[in-house]
């Protein structure tokens, strides 16, 4: 049974509150605070602390000494949905501030063996949202009170958390391999309307696989790839899915994560001054769909189907080393969203988006240092039109709006070399 765009926005993010993406999809890229600074260009191969290891596992090959980094990025977004029309002709209420804020953890740890192999472990997060429309906003319906802007809209808040170990190995001078694998920890809540009313948590386990080439210690490139996982949420409160007056229960949820790509450059134009870039392909083509299992025989599942394609992220930056003390970031990236424009959705509130960015090091001495980050997030204006096919009435009924996102992220890090 498949009913049209339904729509749970799954996530994943390392927080203990409901985190949220501000990369396009249900991304989160913002792994370190130093990343942040420099809009995550160059994040494949930069190796400035520790963090280097959640982008490309054979960076932990670049530390001669044990590191530690341990911190967090806090995300404040703001997403208006105006001009929304139920059926394209009944008005409703603005939704204000559908996204919320959060705070996204992470930490990282780095020891060398010898000259040629490293082991490393990590706490952090790949995807993430959290969007919740007002019950006002919900409750607004046509014609019938079943018939309400919260079968579109609704609450989506997941969490997730990767553990990773991570081993490299220096082949030579210029070449170095690395890989993790590790284990992801997801659940959330859903809500639809009065048709989709789930809550839960599961694991999964992907690997990352990285090479780092080395044309000298100033100029250098980085490879990583990043396995799909796919992720069973298994139901933790009685959820339950509701169709033609019948009630069923959900046992679990299957959800399929993307893989990512990336290739980075790191060049020191002078003593002082570096300039770093990263290319990104996400594969969402890997997300089709969403398998809620019911338990039932009669109806063993329902199936939403959303039709995204890959994206890329494109991202440049620089760093300058003002003092032996003080070091300088600055970035610009650009966002590329998954989804069509004839599959734009109101749980996902995504769309092209532009990243500015900056942030500084402040070294207290050889061993200890902390980073600041701050990113300002443009979102392209969008308009969405969303249809549900209605039992009751034997055709679809629309969900119509514009929606703008825009959102700071700012983030504080703690570096430590042994």
């Amino acid at each position: 049974m498949n009913f049209k765009k339904h729509h749970l926005a799954l996530i994943v993010a390392a927080s203990i509150t409901s985190p949220i993406s501000l990369a396009a999809g249900f991304q989160v890229t913002n792994h370190s605070a130093s990343g942040l600074g420099h809009a995550n260009a160059g994040d494949a191969v930069i190796a400035d602390n520790a963090s280097a290891i959640a982008n490309n596992p054979a960076a932990i090959m670049l530390f001669d000494s044990a590191s530690l980094s341990v911190g967090a990025n806090g995300v404040v977004p703001s997403t208006d949905v105006t001009d929304v029309k139920l059926n394209g002709a009944l008005e409703l209420d603005d939704a204000e501030d559908v996204t919320n804020s959060s705070t996204v953890p992470y930490l990282y740890y780095i020891h060398p063996v010898n000259e040629q192999f490293s082991v490393g472990a990590s706490i952090y997060s790949d995807f993430g949202t959290s969007v919740e429309y007002s019950d006002e906003f919900n409750d607004q319906y046509y014609l019938s009170p079943a018939i309400n802007a919260g079968l579109y809209a609704g609450t989506t808040k997941i969490w997730s958390l990767n553990y990773a170990a991570t081993a490299g190995y220096r082949i030579n001078d210029a070449i170095s391999l690395g890989g993790s694998v590790k284990a992801l920890n997801g659940g959330g809540t859903f809500e639809r309307g009065t048709t989709i009313d789930f809550e839960g948590s599961g694991w999964t386990y992907g690997w990352d696989l990285g090479v780092v080439y080395e044309l000298s210690p100033q100029h250098r490139f980085g490879l990583s790839y990043k396995s799909a996982m796919d992720l069973d949420v298994q139901d933790t409160t009685d959820s339950t899915f509701t169709s033609n007056g019948y009630t069923f229960g959900i046992d679990y949820l299957e959800i399929s994560l993307p893989s990512i790509a990336e290739f980075s450059g790191y060049h020191g134009v002078t003593e002082n001054l570096a300039v770093h870039y990263s290319i990104m392909h996400i594969g969402w083509s890997g997300f089709e769909e969403l398998n809620f299992k019911l338990d039932s025989e009669v109806l063993p599942e329902y199936t939403s189907t959303y039709g995204w394609d890959d994206s890329w992220r494109y991202s440049l930056g620089t760093t300058y080393q003002a003092s032996t003390a003080l070091a300088l970031r600055a970035g610009i990236s650009y966002d590329e969203s998954p989804i069509p424009e004839d599959k734009r959705i109101f749980s996902i509130v995504d769309s092209n988006r532009i990243w500015y960015s900056t942030g500084a090091t402040w070294a207290f001495n050889e061993q200890s240092s902390i980073d600041f980050g701050l990113s300002y997030i443009v979102g392209e204006e969008v308009d969405i039109e969303e249809a549900i096919y209605i039992d009751a009435l034997g055709s679809d009924v629309t969900l119509s709006g514009t929606a703008k996102t825009t959102a700071w992220l700012a983030g504080l890090q703690f570096n430590y070399n042994f």
